[in-house]
């Protein structure tokens, strides 16, 4: 049998994600830029298995769409309120002054391509966007590499779900897998901030 590209086959069966799910994904992405801790790779972790390798790229664009806004907004927010920003980032799990530090470290070295490479680190993206107006990095070179940086990372994790959810939806079923994964997420979250707390 020749192979049949994810979600080709049976596209039509699925349900469809709807503008509630694109909306879930831009705001996702918008709260994670600024002041929200979890990544909204769950999100997308979902809809790739649940709807397809389709509406999850999709709803990876609104993520990334959300993340540039919500980068700007806080880039925007602490070149005018520098302290009250970083004190706002203080109360935030797993955003610490050595964190601040590292920020200001790498983007003295590298400027705005720090931010492109940064969704594949352990360090938060929106404390590179509270340190980067400081850093004097320019506002439309932090707006290209936050759209990239969030481009990458959400087109890379839909791409992983959505596959995921075409090669075992038959064989598992679609709740099963779902369930898998929040369990899959849960633990890496736990995991994540016992780093910082124990």
């Amino acid at each position: 049998m020749a192979f049949t590209p994810p979600d080709f086959e049976m596209r039509d069966s699925l349900p469809r994600i709807g503008w509630t799910g694109k909306l879930i994904a831009g705001l996702w992405g918008f709260a994670d830029a600024t002041f929200f801790f979890i990544l909204p790779d769950i999100w997308l972790t979902y809809v790739g298995l649940r709807h397809g390798t389709f509406p999850v790229l999709l709803a990876a664009l609104f993520v990334t769409l959300g993340g540039l806004l919500g980068g700007l907004a806080l880039y925007f927010f602490a070149a005018a309120e520098p302290a009250e920003a970083r004190n706002l980032l203080l109360m935030l799990p797993a955003v610490n002054p050595e964190a601040l530090r590292e920020a200001r470290e790498i983007l003295a070295r590298w400027d705005a391509i720090a931010i492109v490479g940064n969704p594949y680190s352990l360090l938060p993206f929106k404390v590179l966007a509270v340190e980067a107006p400081a850093a004097k990095v320019q506002p439309l070179f932090f707006g290209l590499a936050t759209f990239f940086a969030y481009l990458s990372r959400a087109f890379l994790i839909a791409l992983i779900a959505g596959f995921l959810g075409w090669l075992f939806r038959r064989t598992f079923g679609t709740r099963r897998l779902i369930v898998w994964a929040m369990v899959f997420w849960a633990v890496m979250y736990a995991l994540f901030f016992a780093r910082f707390y124990m």
